[in-house]
């Protein structure tokens, strides 16, 4: 019995997708429960979830010494504290009535989602690619961040003089070169001067280019893992 439960919890589709299922129900619950705060159902079906998952925890336990690591290095395993978290936030509310510190600790529940993780194929895909990437991902974000600073010099030096409030300092335009290079900016904050208008215009192109390039970076590294995985 303990070898078809350890295959059921680690390796049976169907228990992925349980345990996926249960995950994301027990997000929405979370999320109806802020706007439902006195509904008497979302309170018993959070803590019915929190029971099947304080189950699931017991039964992995139970199976970890078919694993190398054994039950102590389950329970000391990233893995097994995200599964502890699953539910003891959840019984400690029910058993707490309306402490302000028990409810904050609602937030830990959506540690649940990293449960996904341990089942998905696609996260695992997406953990690879973006460790055989990583060098690269971490020049693109040099580069964007050089962008953003000479951008903001630039609207500091031709727009300061205009608008001391808002580009007096390369701090306070670090903040629309931020929100120009990344999107098309939020309207609160823009350059007057025609000079001025023609950086921004620059700027919002370049942002183009800056947020392309590790899209098209994280692309191939996706490419190269589906080519190493055949």
């Amino acid at each position: 019995m303990k070898i078809a439960v350890h295959k059921f919890l680690h390796h049976s589709r169907l228990g992925s997708m349980v345990v996926v299922g249960l995950v994301l129900a027990s997000l929405l619950v979370f999320a109806l429960e802020t706007e439902f705060t006195a509904s008497v159902m979302l309170k018993r079906v959070g803590f019915g979830i929190a029971g099947i998952f304080a189950v699931e925890y017991i039964l992995r336990i139970w199976v970890a010494d078919l694993t190398p690591k054994g039950r102590l290095g389950y329970i000391k395993s990233f893995a097994g504290i995200i599964d502890l978290l699953a539910f003891i936030p959840a019984l400690l509310i029910a058993g707490g009535g309306a402490s302000v510190v028990l409810r904050s600790l609602r937030l830990f529940r959506l540690l649940q989602i990293l449960k996904i993780g341990a089942v998905s194929r696609g996260i695992n895909r997406i953990q690879r690619a973006m460790r055989s990437c990583n060098s690269e991902l971490a020049v693109s974000l040099l580069i964007s961040l050089g962008l953003i600073f000479f951008g903001a010099v630039l609207i500091y030096f031709i727009e300061g003089p205009h608008q001391p409030e808002i580009f007096g300092s390369i701090p306070r335009a670090l903040w629309w070169s931020m929100a120009t290079l990344t999107t098309v900016g939020y309207g609160d904050v823009y350059p007057i001067t025609a000079m001025g208008k023609v950086v921004a215009s620059f700027v919002a192109v370049v942002g183009i280019g800056a947020v392309a390039m590790p899209a098209g970076i994280i692309a191939s590294a996706f490419m190269n893992v589906d080519e190493d995985s055949h």
